[in-house]
């Protein structure tokens, strides 16, 4: 079950079969806090991908999700860190 958190970050992008959706989550920075650190400190930071958004995007919006494809995801992702002033490493 996803946690609700407000609704602070707006994704507009295409699903998979090129239809344009918006995504709403929460701050990646409040669904990434020290609880989470802390339950998924010892997942590979795969699965600490797919646990943030299942953690953090309510059913509607995780529906979403899955209609990516992978670089649709990637973007999206990318552009949620972002949003709260993360990078990703090279």
């Amino acid at each position: 079950m996803a946690i609700k958190k407000k609704n602070a970050f707006s994704w507009k992008g295409k699903d998979a079969e090129g239809a344009e959706i918006t995504i709403n989550a929460p701050r990646f920075l409040s669904v990434i806090d020290t609880g989470f650190a802390r339950r998924h400190r010892k997942d590979p930071i795969e699965e600490q991908v797919w646990a943030a958004a299942e953690e953090g995007l309510d059913e509607k919006n995780l529906a979403l999700f899955d209609s990516l494809d992978q670089t649709a995801m990637d973007e999206f992702y990318t552009a949620w860190q972002a949003d709260s002033g993360i990078t990703a490493g090279e």
